[in-house]
């Protein structure tokens, strides 16, 4: 269980530097009119407390994912990925074809290529289905990354799945050995393609995974609350940005990182 409550450091933010505490309290503020509740008392009016409002709408508001950038700027370094994806995965149907028919036998190394190759299909229908703004519970099904429920009950984001780390090592280390028995049992010719294909699988595999497909999903790094007043059933939409923790409106959001327009 995640510790760390996103919302807890909302309200009363203080700082050292004057003019960012200023600031601070003035989003809280607005944060606090946007979700207040009144409570009827006998003969008088009472707001409920706003950390309590505020938990409760997070509770009851629709939880996304928001990838980090324009709509242009998703779709480019997804089409991005979904290629070099497919690259990856064609190195590794040829090297599986030439690699066999250099050893004269489909080989234990290239197993473990293929499972990769498995893995790669996957991922690459998870950045199919990919969508700017990601419901929580339907981004974890991806099971690209760890996920658990912070505080609030929302699913956080973790590192990646170690399975990944292993089969891509395992890989690496599959490639090269290839290469070395392809060239101990040059009976037909093949050791040539052979290596050159083992190579690409072997640079593409850590290019591709690492910087590109693991890197546009890091992209999902702000979360998105969707709701509305309890009192007026105005539309309220919050977004949390982890890195400075701040709660920000969507408004105040698009002004402060105008790039994710």
């Amino acid at each position: 269980m995640i510790d760390n409550n996103i919302f807890d450091r909302v309200d009363g933010v203080e700082s050292k530097v004057n003019d960012v505490s200023a600031k601070m309290d003035s989003l809280t503020e607005k944060i606090d009119g946007l979700l207040s509740v009144k409570q009827t008392a006998t003969t008088t009016h009472q707001t409920e407390n706003p950390q309590v409002v505020l938990k409760r709408f997070i509770s009851k508001a629709k939880k996304e994912y928001c990838w980090l950038g324009s709509e242009a700027d998703f779709q480019k370094e997804k089409k991005t990925a979904l290629i070099l994806l497919a690259t990856l995965i064609g190195a590794i149907v040829f090297s599986t074809i030439f690699t066999s028919i250099a050893f004269g036998m489909y080989s234990a190394f290239t197993l473990f290529e293929n499972i990769w190759l498995i893995m790669m299909c996957f991922m690459s229908f998870y950045l199919m289905k990919a969508k700017r703004f990601y419901e929580c519970y339907e981004f974890s099904l991806t099971s690209c990354f760890k996920f658990e429920p912070d505080a609030d009950g929302v699913l956080r984001m973790g590192v990646p799945n170690k399975k990944y780390k292993v089969i891509l090592v395992l890989t690496c280390i599959s490639a090269i050995c290839n290469i070395i028995v392809a060239w101990m049992e040059n009976n037909s010719g093949m050791a040539l393609p052979a290596t050159i294909f083992e190579l690409a699988v072997f640079g593409l595999s850590i290019f591709v995974f690492n910087f590109k497909a693991l890197d546009f999903f890091y992209g999902y790094s702000n979360l998105r609350f969707t709701g509305a007043n309890e009192s007026t059933g105005q539309k309220v939409v919050l977004i949390y940005e982890p890195i400075m923790n701040k709660l920000y409106t969507e408004e105040d959001y698009l002004k402060q990182f105008p790039f994710c327009k």
